[in-house]
């Protein structure tokens, strides 16, 4: 654990920069705590279940390229040597490998002895069993063609029982023999009331990562049915053959796919489902860290040709019962290429992940990957040196230790899931949202242009049309003149006028102030042309602030309103417009000097003009306020917040 810490390579991977997402922090954490636990379990004194009359007694060696020695021959052969652990890894060849080891029993009672060979798929299997004096007192053979009811111990491994009399020694003879593949395994001895223990503890632990894997499948499932993403199918093939993978290589379950199926041997089966895990994975790298990404060039090819490798590694499992059946050799070379067809597919995951990080495709998707297969990847790493004798076998490196590295992967592979499963969800509420937002603005819109066109161009023609009405009974009556055409001629205008100006605003999605004021000066320009009478103030101090198109348009009808309402009943001299702002408030003032009303007198039902004003003051979040007396003139005033748009 020191060495750990003070690796600087551990630091840079464990303390993770606290701007980064909050998922892939916390398993940092999660791989940091991992990290602790195996180290804190490394600090404690611990015996590998099995080892301990083994390593009191030392187990011994010998190899027997032959195959004809009989067991008198290896009884007295001195060609023996110590075997370095009850791990063994005895290489790819047809040889025959014996274990030899005793046991001596100084109690007082006689010791039930149980001898386990960890490795289910073994041809050939041989216990001897002999006294102090070499006699052969009991011998098992059998190979994992056996079926359980005729094994000596019905077992996923092979096992030998034998009871050691008191103050009695025996002598133990293992002869291991498997054809063409490597043979490793491990040998442990057990008394028989700790060999009962033992098989409930590791029923126990497996069930336990089983109901781990189901459930993460569960959840795999659910979110593919949610989300409809393929991702989290190949997610759940992945744990769904992983775990089969699992409980096939340890030997769980044997006995239904021992006599093998569909053309495959029972000793080949176990390959199947490392297989698809292997394109389930590698389909999972592609879409979890390079989403919608098309793959060209080198990285096509790679990815194909480790794809149509697994199809011919298909077929060749298939054709192994050919080769068991008639004893055929099988080259070198094919068993090169099968190995490198297993690798390939996991280099080119890495490189995957590799050009996403590169790249910055999915940085994030990548490291998490990376996080959770880095156990795994150094278990496999130092299990396969274990297998060279690079070093001796330790218990970091036992079944138990390779399921709960895998657990991890599966459990931060989850948590990336699930993380991007919410990402993706909150995206998609934020577009349901935006779209929401947007019809409701474009219904907002429409609903505008509709009330202005109706409000005045609508009301304008209406007028337009009365007039033709009018005109046209005056000229059946000969009593048309040319005043009457010019007021139509002026509606027209006045009508064309506000469907300029609800145009002119439309097409702007932003304006400033400025543009306002240009327009509201071109439109009293044009309504007291024709009248001296009047004086009209404009004065504008806001010219750069940023108004909608919702606030110019209700702003400037507004003020549209107001003078109209002046011009029809008001009779006033001066007219004074101010457009001022203070803070994040725009104030609009329209005031004359003209006659007043009583605001006590007025029926705001009855007047649709200030009806309108004060509906359009409303939408934009405003004030509008009218003071009034029947002397002292009108004052409107509109205070707009420039903080809601609208």
């Amino acid at each position: 654990m020191i060495l750990w810490n003070k690796n600087p390579i551990f630091q840079r991977l464990i303390q993770s920069n606290n701007r980064r997402l909050p998922a892939v922090l916390r398993m940092k954490r999660l791989f940091f705590c991992f990290c602790c636990l195996l180290a804190v379990l490394e600090s404690i004194p611990f015996q590998s279940l099995g080892q301990q009359l083994l390593k009191e007694y030392g187990v011994s060696y010998l190899r027997e390229p032959s195959r004809k020695l009989t067991i008198k021959d290896v009884q007295h052969s001195n060609q023996f040597r110590p075997l370095k652990s009850t791990f063994f890894s005895f290489g790819k060849d047809t040889s025959n490998h014996w274990l030899r080891f005793e046991v001596e029993n100084r109690g007082l009672f006689s010791k039930e002895i149980i001898v386990e060979i960890v490795q289910p798929y073994l041809d050939s299997t041989v216990f001897y069993i002999a006294d102090n004096q070499g006699n052969i007192l009991k011998k098992v053979a059998e190979g994992w063609k056996t079926q359980y009811k005729n094994r000596s111990y019905p077992h996923r491994n092979f096992v030998a029982k034998s009871i050691v009399p008191p103050a009695q020694r025996l002598v133990y003879y293992v002869r291991i023999y498997k054809k063409y593949m490597h043979v490793t395994g491990e040998i442990k001895a057990w008394e028989g009331n700790t060999f009962v223990q033992k098989e409930n503890t590791e029923s126990g632990l497996m069930g336990l990562f089983m109901g781990f894997l189901l459930t993460n499948f569960i959840i795999s499932v659910l979110l593919l049915t949610i989300s409809k993403d393929r991702l989290y199918a190949y997610y759940a093939l992945y744990i769904l053959f992983s775990g089969l993978s699992t409980l096939m290589i340890t030997g769980y379950f044997f006995t239904y796919y021992q006599q093998g199926f569909w053309g495959i041997t029972g000793t080949e089966a176990k390959t199947l489902p490392l297989l698809f895990g292997q394109l389930s994975l590698l389909f999972f790298i592609k879409n979890y860290v390079l989403p919608n990404y098309r793959l060209t060039g080198f990285i096509k090819y790679i990815w194909y040709l480790a794809l149509s490798l697994q199809g011919i590694l298909l077929i060749l499992i298939n054709l192994l019962f050919l080769v068991e059946r008639h004893s055929w050799p099988i080259p070198n070379a094919l068993l090169l290429f099968i190995t490198f067809s297993f690798f390939l597919p996991v280099l080119t995951g890495f490189y995957l992940i590799l050009l996403s990080l590169v790249h910055k495709i999915e940085p994030q998707a990548a490291k998490t990957y990376l996080l959770g297969i880095f156990p795994m990847l150094l278990y496999s790493i130092f299990s396969y040196l274990r297998n060279l004798d690079f070093f001796p076998n330790h218990w970091l490196l036992g079944n138990e230790v390779r399921n709960l590295c895998f657990g991890f992967d599966i459990l931060v592979l989850m948590i990336g899931l699930g993380y991007r499963y919410k990402a993706l969800r909150d995206e998609k509420d934020k577009q349901k949202r935006l779209a929401y937002e947007n019809q409701l603005k474009l219904w907002q819109e429409k609903e505008r242009i509709s009330r202005d066109l109706h409000d005045n161009v609508g009301s304008q023609l209406t007028i337009v049309s009365s007039g033709l009405d009018n005109a046209l009974y005056l000229a059946e009556q000969n009593q048309l003149s040319s005043n009457n055409l010019e007021s139509i001629n002026q509606n027209v205008r006045e009508a064309v006028q506000s469907l300029r100006d609800t145009i002119w605003v439309t097409h702007q999605e932003n304006l400033r102030v400025v543009d306002l004021k240009i327009r509201i000066q071109h439109y009293l320009q044009k309504a007291f042309l024709d009248t001296t009478a009047t004086k009209v103030y404009f004065n504008c101090t806001a010219e750069a602030t940023e108004l909608s198109s919702a606030q110019a348009l209700n702003t400037f009808r507004i003020i549209q309103e107001a003078v109209q309402n002046i011009q029809k009943y008001a009779c006033a001299t001066i007219i004074n417009v101010e457009i001022n702002q203070k803070g994040r408030i725009l104030y609009v003032k329209i005031e004359d000097n003209g006659i007043g009303f009583s605001l006590k007198d007025i029926d705001f039902t009855e007047h649709y003009g200030l009806q309108n004003m004060q509906k359009r003051a409303q939408e934009l979040k405003g004030q509008l306020s009218l003071q009034a007396g029947s002397i002292q003139g009108t004052v409107v005033s509109l205070m707009l917040p420039l903080d809601n748009p609208n």
